[in-house]
């Protein structure tokens, strides 16, 4: 189009901002300038993404093609009947469920004592529940889930949370999500043993704790709001 309009071009692509690409595009005008009077501007036409040389109130000249940007960049609305409703309540053929699906999740890899791996899954179908899950330890040689139906790993120490569980050979020790309770399990045995007590809630979190095979004992960071709105931390041993 700018090689039959007589013009050169130059295309230039900036890749600054995220999942847009921006396009400045140079146009020189080729051995013939085109006359115009001494007040001249370029503009673009409104919803057509069109350049125009405007070199008088009579005098226009168009430098890029013409196109609808409306209609261009919603095609599949051609022809179908809009509908009006309250903000929020449109219906969409995606759904959030559609959307939250694909945000699956894996963080805190560690080696169990048979050298398999073990991991924290979250699962988007589950409303976010978070899983400890072994590597090819199931029937069918895919992952086994570790954690009971009724407990999540998750710890909310510092709001972020992080650090949630730690094994030594068969054993783990997590933190529970909904009342942030120490829990200790072998793997395969579905029942979790409580090694912290029950503060009613979130008022006391453990996060990155290591096993000490020396001293039969686990080691964490504890957090806690016993005294004031302002959280305190300090390290906790738990001896088995």
């Amino acid at each position: 189009w700018f090689r039959e309009k007589g013009f050169k071009s130059q295309l230039y692509m900036n890749f600054g901002e995220l999942n847009h690409w921006n396009f400045v595009v140079l146009l020189a005008f080729s051995y013939d300038p085109i006359p115009c009077a001494a007040s001249q501007t370029v503009h673009a036409k409104l919803h057509t993404s069109t350049l125009y040389y405007q070199c008088s109130a009579a005098r226009r000249i168009q430098l890029t093609p013409g196109r609808d940007r409306t209609t261009a960049m919603r095609p599949h609305a051609t022809g179908v009947e809009k509908a009006t409703a309250p903000y929020g309540s449109w219906e969409s053929p995606i759904s959030a469920a559609a959307v939250s699906s694909a945000g699956k999740t894996v963080e805190g890899l560690a080696v169990a004592g048979d050298g398999r791996l073990l991991w924290v899954e979250t699962r988007p179908e589950e409303g976010g529940r978070a899983v400890l899950v072994k590597e090819g330890a199931g029937a069918d040689g895919r992952g086994l889930d570790v954690t009971p139906q009724e407990f999540a790993v998750r710890s909310l120490a510092q709001e972020y949370g992080g650090g949630a569980f730690a094994v030594q050979g068969d054993v783990v020790v997590f933190s529970n999500y909904s009342d942030q309770r120490l829990y200790k399990q072998t793997i395969g045995d579905n029942s979790p043993l409580p090694l912290t007590p029950d503060y009613g809630g979130s008022v006391v979190r453990y996060a990155d704790g290591v096993f000490d095979p020396h001293f039969s004992r686990y080691v964490t960071v504890m957090e806690g709001d016993w005294y004031s709105i302002y959280s305190m931390s300090m390290v906790l041993s738990i001896f088995f």
